[in-house]
């Protein structure tokens, strides 16, 4: 990513000719932009593609003014065309967009499809455009405008106008499209003498003509490039990970970014509810025990017994929790909200807790230091104050306590919020942070001759909780479907009917029994080769995955056993690993054949993508290991 200040872009003026443009495309002639002929078969082709950002600064609130002109070539197919077109907004906007769609023939000829203020959970009048809301895991808006078919080809121009006013103050435009894009111009405006920080990231390599001016005291930067192809939905979702994109981050007020220090005073007014007593919380902490070392986990417990986790987002509610005694009331709330109530219990028994701010998913932008901004957190947990620094608990995680629910986390940056000592920290992973599977299992012959495999596997930590998802995320399974599914695909384990032995907040522990089939353990003259358990595959890079963004490869620690049949002589030449980030290695010892993998932490990138499969290779390789020859 490299990152720009518009206080010192400087250029030729006049440039602002290209600006009119893109505020008001000419309606009146129907762009002459030739079709290349790759795409002369495609259904539907961009034109012309232009997009605005248009900041300007308040004492109050900033806005961010975002215009987009799309024009769209839509030829006839059979009824095979895209009769859809979705806007998206994954940050939440206080002010209703406007977007107006109107359709050309070849002569000029108009008609206006449809268009009006975005009005909240009501259609339009016209059948053709249908403006609906949903508050989904990211919270979206969503805008869908259906074209209807043609029998001949047409012109669409869309336009789209959305005030921003948010406290997000950043903004991520990836340059591609879902369909073939002839030219895309993105033009970013601000008053002169402004932090308005921007960048491009271009992963893909995208060639990008850049340029910069100023005019009646305003610096105008344009970022254009030609002839850009579609892609696939799938690369679509996170698709700022690994397409060109543009990321501009602007101050919340004024002209000024805030420090660090200054956005977690921001973050506090913004959540001024936090602060407020709550007689419901001081009235539950007195049943809680005295006891620091047991007040953590009784606060914990209470919250995950007795309020569930629900994004309700209306209104100012994306950003603003509701009050302790609201959410105590209702029996649910998000992040942020049941945050606030464990720190209430917390503080309600003179523990010294406030709330932390970071990125979740690894799909957000990692904070950089060097430009803060509110837009790169979508995550609200609890920092409690220990002499040794700060210890986090995320009363979000299901199946976890107050030592281990912040595992998931581990490594990412923070912003503690604190009045007048707001601070960034780092998730760090405690002494008790563990993240490790173990197996045990039997070889054996049953009466009829047939030859099975019986083991239980264990796991801890991470492990568990990536399971306890699997079996709570279930839709329409019974856990032993879901069961079987899971240590298929993470195993190798074609059991069927396998068991939840123990189940807690830091283990988990199934036992399987599965026949020595094609998927469990073949049996090559003159020996039987194991391979079940396999090593665990949750934490290992996907090549294919590292060719679409960057994969994070955590600690992670899997011992497995097997008890051999007596008399059986177990062969000693086995595959080992020893790599930068990956050890791994068999022993023998009486009756017993065992292997041990760990991994370091990591990030793999598309560049590592040969190394990656290299890898896979050799780790397949390593998974088996000949029990014994005949």
């Amino acid at each position: 990513m490299t990152l720009m200040s518009s206080n010192f872009a400087k250029g030729a003026p006049g440039f602002l000719a290209v600006l009119s443009f893109a505020i008001a495309v000419s309606a009146s002639a129907i762009p002459k932009t030739p079709v290349p002929d790759q795409w002369a078969g495609s259904s539907v082709v961009i034109l012309e593609d232009s997009l605005l950002l248009d900041f300007q600064p308040a004492k109050d609130r900033n806005n961010l003014d975002v215009r987009e002109h799309c024009w769209y070539k839509v030829s006839p197919s059979g009824g095979a065309d895209i009769r859809a077109f979705t806007f998206w907004d994954a940050e939440f906007i206080e002010s209703r967009p406007d977007i107006d769609v109107t359709t050309y023939d070849s002569l000029g000829n108009r008609d206006r499809l449809g268009g009006s203020c975005f009005v909240r959970e009501r259609s339009s009048e016209n059948p053709n455009v249908k403006y609906s809301l949903y508050f989904g895991k990211t919270g979206s808006f969503e805008t869908t405008v259906v074209i209807p078919s043609f029998d001949r080809v047409r012109y669409i121009l869309t336009s789209v106008h959305r005030p921003h006013m948010k406290p997000a103050f950043v903004g991520r435009y990836v340059m591609r499209n879902r369909f073939p894009t002839v030219h895309k111009t993105v033009l970013i405006s601000s008053p002169m003498g402004t932090d308005l920080f921007w960048g491009i990231s271009s992963g893909e390599g995208l060639a990008l003509d850049t340029s910069t001016a100023v005019d009646r005291k305003r610096i105008v930067t344009r970022i254009a490039c030609s002839n850009l192809i579609p892609l696939p939905d799938r690369l679509l979702e996170h698709s700022e990970q690994w397409l060109a994109s543009i990321e501009l981050r602007i101050p919340p007020k004024g002209p000024r970014l805030y420090s660090w220090k200054d956005l977690g005073e921001y973050g506090l007014d913004i959540m001024e509810s936090e602060q407020k007593p709550s007689r419901s919380a001081d009235s539950i902490a007195s049943t809680l025990p005295s006891d620091r070392s047991k007040v953590l986990q009784a606060a914990f417990s209470y919250v995950k017994q007795h309020l569930r986790y629900y994004g309700s987002w209306e209104g100012t509610h994306g950003f603003v929790p509701r009050s302790c005694e609201d959410v105590l009331r209702n029996g649910y709330g998000d992040c942020k909200e049941l945050a606030t109530v464990l720190c209430a219990l917390l503080r309600a028994k003179g523990v010294s807790a406030g709330l932390a701010l970071l990125s979740a998913r690894a799909v957000f932008p990692e904070m950089n230091l060097a430009y803060p901004t509110m837009g790169v957190f979508n995550h609200v947990i609890v920092a409690v104050h220990t002499d040794s620094g700060f210890r986090y608990l995320d009363p979000t995680v299901n199946f976890a306590n107050a030592g281990n629910s912040y595992f998931r986390l581990a490594g990412r940056k923070t912003l503690v919020l604190a009045r007048g000592a707001s601070c960034v920290d780092s998730v760090v992973e405690a002494p008790g942070f563990r993240n490790e599977v173990r197996s045990a299992s039997k070889l054996l012959m049953r009466a009829n001759g047939a030859w099975v495999i019986e083991g239980e596997l264990w796991h801890y930590g991470l492990a568990a909780q990536d399971l306890e998802s699997v079996l709570e995320s279930r839709i329409n399974q019974t856990e032993t479907t879901a069961l079987s599914g899971y240590l298929k695909s993470a195993f190798r384990i074609n059991a069927a009917s396998p068991v939840v032995r123990t189940n807690t907040a830091d283990s988990v522990c199934v036992s399987f029994s599965c026949s020595f089939d094609e998927c469990a353990i073949r049996v090559p003259h003159p020996g039987f080769v194991v391979k079940v358990p396999s090593l665990c595959s949750w934490f290992a890079p996907d090549p294919d995955a590292v060719d679409e963004g960057p994969v994070a490869c955590r600690d992670f620690a899997q011992t497995d056993a097997w008890i051999v049949p007596e008399g059986k002589t177990m062969h000693s030449a086995f595959a080992a690993l020893d790599k930068e980030c990956f050890r791994g290695s068999w022993k023998i010892r009486n009756d017993t054949l065992s292997r041990t993998f760990a991994s370091r932490p990591a990030l793999f990138t598309s560049a590592k993508s040969p190394e990656c499969r290299k890898f896979a290779v050799e780790r397949s390789r390593f998974e088996k290991g000949t029990v014994w020859k005949e």
